[in-house]
Protein backbone atom coordinates (compact mmCIF):
# COMPACT_ATOMS: atom_id res chain seq x y z
CA UNK A 1 0.00 0.00 0.00
CA UNK A 2 3.10 2.35 -0.15
CA UNK A 3 4.57 0.91 -3.71
CA UNK A 4 1.93 3.80 -5.03
CA UNK A 5 4.72 6.26 -5.64
CA UNK A 6 6.46 4.19 -7.57
CA UNK A 7 3.91 3.63 -10.07
CA UNK A 8 3.38 0.11 -9.56
CA UNK A 9 0.32 -1.24 -7.97
CA UNK A 10 0.48 -1.73 -4.04
CA UNK A 11 1.04 -4.93 -2.13
CA UNK A 12 -0.41 -5.31 1.08
CA UNK A 13 1.68 -8.08 2.16
CA UNK A 14 5.54 -6.32 0.81
CA UNK A 15 5.36 -3.24 -1.25
CA UNK A 16 9.13 -3.74 -1.51
CA UNK A 17 9.14 -6.37 -3.79
CA UNK A 18 6.75 -4.39 -6.23
CA UNK A 19 9.73 -1.98 -7.32
CA UNK A 20 9.45 -3.46 -10.60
Amino acid sequence: QVATYLGVEPSVIDPTLDDD
